[in-house]
């Protein structure tokens, strides 16, 4: 389970990254 939050905590922050740009 804990994986799986690494995981989608890693894509968030990608998100936010691109929308930062």
């Amino acid at each position: 389970m804990a994986i799986l939050v690494m995981q989608l905590v890693a894509q968030v922050a990608k998100l936010i990254a691109l929308l930062k740009q």
